[in-house]
């Protein structure tokens, strides 16, 4: 939520025939807030455990944009949702490298994908949308499933300058180059 009460979210949880994180968990969350909508849902990258819950979520809250990599992928969960939301009329955006949205002064900035790499296309979880989230003095990075390709491609570009590794999602991420690049100003680096 931002300072004047406005909601963003990134990623909605899983879904599968027994179990809908976007109506069970996230729904009930934002109905207690008491918001109105969404003005903004970003999407990682199409994998259900990611998501699951955004229909759930789309079809039951007002408004709001949705940005995702756009990358291109026979998941017959997010083919649907990519109808749901032609159908909605509701703003689509394929995030870029070097894209930024403010609202309010939360400022969320897409650091990938890079449709320019020459590893873009070859793998779902190394397209994870990237983003820098900065408000005030407090940063966030909110990777996805990006791993070490993607690390790789901010080190090459020199968005981060360093390797360690750490076990993330299903596949490894480096955290050392993040905390080296952010220092303390990097209170949060969320890895799903």
């Amino acid at each position: 939520v931002t300072p004047r009460g406005r909601y963003l979210l990134v990623d909605a949880g899983p879904r599968d025939a027994h179990f809908d994180a976007g109506r069970t968990r996230i729904l009930p969350l934002l109905e207690r807030a008491g918001a109105a909508g969404l003005d903004v849902l970003y999407l990682s990258h199409a994998h259900q455990d990611h998501i699951g819950g955004a229909q759930a979520i789309r079809g039951a809250t007002e408004g709001g944009s949705v940005g995702e990599p756009a990358f291109r992928g026979a998941d017959a969960g997010y083919l649907e949702l990519l109808s749901d939301v032609a159908r909605s009329g509701a703003a689509w955006d394929a995030g870029r490298r070097g894209e930024s949205l403010v609202i309010d002064s939360v400022h969320l900035d897409i650091l990938l994908p890079d449709t320019t790499w020459p590893g873009w296309g070859l793998d779902v979880n190394e397209g994870s949308l990237v983003l820098l989230v900065r408000y005030g003095g407090f940063r966030a990075l909110l990777a996805g499933d990006a791993g070490f390709a993607a690390e790789s491609l901010l080190a090459a570009t020199g968005t981060i300058t360093s390797r360690g590794s750490v076990e993330k999602g299903s596949t490894t991420c480096d955290y050392d180059p993040l905390e080296k690049e952010f220092g303390h100003s990097l209170q949060s680096a969320i890895v799903s």
